[in-house]
């Protein structure tokens, strides 16, 4: 949870950055308040939202594992940590018909 967080107040503030470093490099600062003016800022929100939810539906799409499968939990072995897992289901019944 805290990861997706992270993630959608990154893809908020990148435009902001982005608008930053364009100043910075433009005019030497980004710190004048003339160049943050409401209307700047407002479009930067806009683009700031519609990429957070770009990038949002976009990890959405990347879940691994078939819609059948069970997610077997990280375990302790000899010492040593194995990870999680999606597995298959398996269907030993034949198919009824």
């Amino acid at each position: 949870m805290a990861r997706l967080f992270v993630f959608n107040i990154f893809f908020f503030l990148l435009p902001f950055v982005a608008y930053a470093g364009y100043l910075l490099i433009t005019r030497g600062s980004f710190r004048n308040i003339s160049e943050w003016q409401i209307q700047t800022i407002a479009w930067l929100a806009l683009g700031g939202s519609l990429l957070m939810v770009a990038a949002l539906l976009y990890f959405l799409q990347l879940q691994p594992g078939d819609a059948g499968s069970t997610y077997v939990p990280a375990t302790f072995e000899d010492g040593k940590i194995i990870p999680g897992r999606l597995v298959p289901n398996r269907s030993d019944e034949a198919p009824s018909e």
